[in-house]
């Protein structure tokens, strides 16, 4: 969400939250330290879980450190778990954890030397990033763990593929911290299976909120492409360029219809971020 914004709009959002839940603690805020320490105050407080200790930088090898992520990763509404995500994690030791690690490591450097605003974003926002196997996905996150990130990579995949997929998954995080500022939908309405759009990922009718997620981090991916790494011609996580900017068009189109026959169903920051969305699309 960082290239469809500003690192100043992305530093803003942590600040307003954690400022209105510790008003008597915004004059402590001098750094990125002490940011980082009232956010993950704020975590603690708001979503009950332990920030936990790292064993290799962000990245969690231990297991049962990495269970307790993970069963607060898996604790959203199951109505709106339309795609049962918490069948997709297995919990059990990867068998190739540490090169897992070392991908990671190694994908996260280049995002420092190449990418140096998106990567101390990245190390404020990401507190964990653990390591489980599935056999449906390379990756995900969760809004009831704010500042994790599920990584199953599979070791063939290319730096660029696995930059991506951080990329992607840094995306839902800021949009899930963006939420908390300004508040997205109306839940009791997008529960109702009328109200869902066409997701500019899956191409199949999800709820509105994954469906707004999947424009966010679709099109955050593209703008990546765009001013880093280019466009691949043979990308393994997401789909080629052309394809998935038409996806992301068809999608913003769907979440509009919806929302002309629904319009309880999104509050006014989610048209805010279609339209900067839109945006962006027309200058690609």
């Amino acid at each position: 969400m960082l290239l469809q914004t500003s690192l100043e709009k992305q530093i803003d959002n942590l600040i307003h939250i954690v400022g209105r839940q510790y008003p008597q603690k915004l004059d402590q805020i001098k750094d990125e330290n002490s940011l980082k320490q009232i956010y993950h105050a704020y975590l603690e407080d708001v979503q009950k879980r332990k920030i936990e200790e790292n064993d290799y930088g962000l990245i969690i090898t231990n297991y049962d450190k990495s269970s307790r992520l993970l069963d607060i990763f898996n604790g959203d509404s199951a109505a709106l778990d339309d795609r049962n995500q918490k069948e997709a994690i297995v919990k059990q030791v990867s068998e190739n954890i540490i090169e897992q690690k070392d991908i990671i490591e190694k994908t996260l450097k280049i995002m420092k030397n190449e990418m140096i605003d998106y990567y101390n974003l990245f190390k404020l926002i990401i507190t964990n990033i653990f390591i489980f196997p599935s056999h449906v996905s390379a990756g995900g996150s969760s809004s009831t763990a704010i500042g994790t990130i599920w990584a199953n990579i599979n070791l063939t995949r290319s730096t660029n593929d696995v930059l991506e997929l951080l990329v992607h998954e840094f995306a839902h995080n800021c949009l899930f911290i963006d939420e908390h500022r300004y508040r997205h939908y109306d839940y009791n309405t997008i529960f109702n299976e009328s109200t869902w759009a066409t997701s500019a990922v899956l191409l199949t009718n999800r709820p509105l909120d994954k469906v707004l997620h999947s424009i966010v981090v679709s099109l955050e991916v593209m703008l990546f492409r765009e001013h880093f790494i280019g466009h691949p011609n043979d990308p393994k996580i997401h789909p080629p360029t052309e394809l998935l900017l038409n996806q992301i068009k068809e999608s913003i189109e769907s979440v509009r219809h919806s929302a002309k026959k629904n319009p309880m169903a999104l509050k006014s920051r989610s048209f805010d971020i279609l339209d900067n969305a839109e945006y962006h699309v027309q200058k690609i």
